[in-house]
């Protein structure tokens, strides 16, 4: 009883807190109801002050779930990438994930209305941000790290840094496509980024083999 009381409440809040993005994303913070966000999903204003403290809670809760859900420290069963090809799958598959998609569409609406969120939403908001920033660096770095030691790549780069590079330029990707500034596929070049990382980095004289199979399929 107490387990299905406990999947109960769970699956409760994540109807709220996908109730909040959508409602959110349309509408500027101080016009949010919290009457509107239980509506939505069938629930009375009484259970989202059940599960969150007050409307700011509500939307902290949601861009942590959010952040954890496009990083590497979070993916469900899967345990983090340990090598190159963990990585090269991971990127891709999130570059494939903002294709059609329209929860990643409200997603990219709610950040576009950071502006109108309360200073202490602001700050909370950009600490745990940063903090699973740096968590996916780490992992990135842990991976480089270990090539590095194995001698399959050159260690005259520090690791954080190529991993700030390799952050950089997906994460950057990503938002780029999630805004809809480019209509190419991203997600079938994430081989040739890969390659031509993996062959600059590779030890010994003259880097690894030449790039080839660049394109996904190809």
């Amino acid at each position: 009883m107490a387990r299905k009381t406990k999947e109960f409440a769970l699956e409760t809040r994540e109807k709220l807190l996908e109730s909040a993005l959508g409602v959110m994303s349309e509408k500027p913070f101080d016009k949010v109801s919290l009457s509107e966000i239980a509506s939505r999903v069938g629930l009375s204003k009484g259970a989202v002050y059940w599960h969150f403290k007050n409307k700011s809670d509500l939307l902290v809760s949601l861009l942590r779930q959010i952040s954890e859900s496009v990083g590497l420290h979070s993916r469900g069963d899967e345990d983090p990438p340990e090598d190159f090809e963990g990585l090269r799958r991971f990127f891709r598959d999130k570059l494939k994930g903002t294709d059609n998609n329209e929860r990643m569409r409200k997603i990219n609406k709610l950040f576009h209305r950071g502006r109108e969120w309360p200073d202490d939403v602001h700050s909370v908001a950009k600490a745990f941000i940063r903090e699973i920033t740096k968590h996916d660096r780490e992992i990135i770095a842990g991976v480089i790290l270990r090539c590095q030691e194995k001698n399959e790549v050159r260690s005259d780069f520090p690791a954080n840094e190529i991993a700030a590079l390799l952050f950089a330029i997906f994460h950057g990707i990503f938002f780029l496509q999630m805004n809809e500034m480019f209509s190419m596929d991203f997600a079938k070049y994430t081989n040739f980024l890969f390659d031509a990382l993996e062959k600059e980095l590779k030890s010994g004289p003259g880097g690894g083999p030449d790039i080839k199979n660049t394109v996904e399929g190809g």
